[in-house]
């Protein structure tokens, strides 16, 4: 069960999302600013649980790559590690999944 407390303001949203590079859905911001998890993410400062969490899914991508994983898409396969990551990153940045949002 959570527990809840005070929500945020609407500059800390504000600054979270500009901080992030992310946009929460309405109704998530509604929430927010009426109250938060107590457990949650801590939304109003700098915080690497937080950026942990939203490099994430290009982290487990880039794992599997490193095991195998090519999209036929990308080309072919380079040979080095360094080069194959920057194809993924490229690629993950083309379609705005887990990448900075341009308004």
């Amino acid at each position: 069960m959570h527990r809840w407390i005070a929500g945020y303001t609407q500059s800390e949203l504000d600054d979270a999302q500009d901080r992030y590079a992310l946009r929460f859905p309405p109704d998530l911001i509604d929430l927010l600013l009426d109250r938060q998890p107590e457990d949650g993410y801590n939304w109003a400062s700098e915080n690497d649980r937080i950026r942990k969490m939203l490099n994430w899914p290009l982290d487990c991508l880039l794992f599997d790559v490193e095991n195998g994983l090519w999209w036929p898409g990308w080309g072919d396969i380079p040979a080095l590690s360094v080069e194959r990551a920057e194809i993924v990153r490229a690629e993950v940045d083309a379609v705005g999944i887990c990448t900075p949002i341009n308004d």
